[in-house]
């Protein structure tokens, strides 16, 4: 029944009163109004925040993986370009050595 009430109360209340008092509160918990609104909007900028991050820390995750790709080919390459003197050294000493 207490329920009804309150709930009476406030719409009787927001009805005479349509701009709210700066101490009225936003609900049942107590709050004044510009607290409440005042964390709704920081609650909004770190969730804009935290969303931003995560995408940034998806991106440079991709970034790495990309860069260590490129690592592993050219290692692979460089091993190539090492080995490729040797065998032609090799080559040489092969063709011209004296009998």
């Amino acid at each position: 029944m207490s329920r009804r009430f309150e709930e009476e109360w406030r719409l009787h209340h927001e009805h005479h009163h349509p701009h709210p008092h700066p101490h009225s509160t936003g609900g049942s918990d107590g709050v004044p109004v510009e607290v409440h609104e005042a964390l709704r909007v920081a609650m909004e900028k770190l969730q804009e925040r935290f969303t931003a991050l995560m995408q940034e820390k998806v991106d440079l995750k991709e970034r790495v993986e990309e860069l260590e790709h490129r690592c592993i080919q050219l290692s692979g390459e460089t091993d190539t370009i090492g080995q490729t003197p040797l065998h032609a050294e090799s080559f040489f000493h092969l063709y011209y050595s004296p009998v």
